[in-house]
């Protein structure tokens, strides 16, 4: 695909178009610089409550007094970290005796620092996604020296495992920002265990929304962390409800 639906070409590496007025990379930090001496003025002049985000990308950490002690880097890790691991690799499927878990707080660190790791010259990463992989993947292949083929569906995948030599890295984007969902076949006993597509569908809409939940209920996450009995909202379960 090289036009967005509106027949405009595509930037280079973006998967969608650019404007006459937001033409680069640099026009992007202009317009965020421009916005935050908004932002400075609007804080100055009615407080910071009358700053309303509605750009879908919320990245504070707002801690409470009692928290802010346990914002270290040291005594974080001490009392979390490895309640954190075994989580991780349990809703993954890891083997500790092989695996480990590591914590972002961006998901541009996450990928370079994945594609650092696993990617060397001359390796071929592939995407796999409904839409499109995000930008990130596609920049820390090429600053590794890496190709980046992008694949929509599991045909294109099969084929680009056939054709590619040195395949490192695959990219899983299973919900694009757009919100397509990557169709993804269940195995039988899987399906089995649900009793069929539709109950597995409800189950895993029931996960996210105790995932979100728990995101939204500082309580509940230290408390999952620090393994004081909380539930285990990561795992779907059979729906019993309708």
């Amino acid at each position: 695909m090289t036009t967005d639906r509106f027949g405009n070409e595509l930037a280079a590496g973006l998967p969608y178009a650019r404007g006459s007025i937001v033409r680069s990379t640099e026009d992007d930090f202009v317009k965020l610089e421009r916005a935050r001496r908004v932002i400075e003025r609007r804080i100055a002049r009615h407080g910071p409550e009358s700053i309303f985000n509605f750009s879908g990308l919320e990245r504070g950490l707002p801690l409470e007094a009692s928290e802010i002690a346990l914002a270290d880097d040291e005594v974080a890790p001490a009392l979390a970290g490895e309640r954190l691991r075994a989580l991780s690799l349990e809703h993954l499927g890891g083997d500790p005796g092989r695996h480990d878990a590591m914590l972002f707080n961006r998901l541009t660190a996450a990928t370079f620092a994945t594609h650092l790791a696993l990617v060397t010259p001359g390796d071929t990463v592939l995407g796999l996604s409904p839409t499109y992989t995000h930008p990130t993947a596609i920049r820390s292949a090429r600053q590794c020296g890496a190709r980046f083929v992008e694949t929509g569906d599991l045909a294109a995948l099969a084929a680009a495992l056939e054709r590619e030599s040195r395949v490192t890295l695959l990219v899983l984007t299973r919900l694009a920002v757009t919100y397509d969902l990557l169709p993804l076949p269940s195995p039988p006993e899987t399906l089995e265990r649900f009793g069929g597509a539709d109950a597995l569908a409800k189950a895993v809409d029931s996960s996210v929304d105790r995932l979100a939940a728990l995101l939204r209920d500082r309580a509940a996450m230290v408390a999952l962390l620090l393994g004081d009995g909380a539930s285990r909202p990561f795992r779907a379960t059979p729906s019993t409800g309708s």
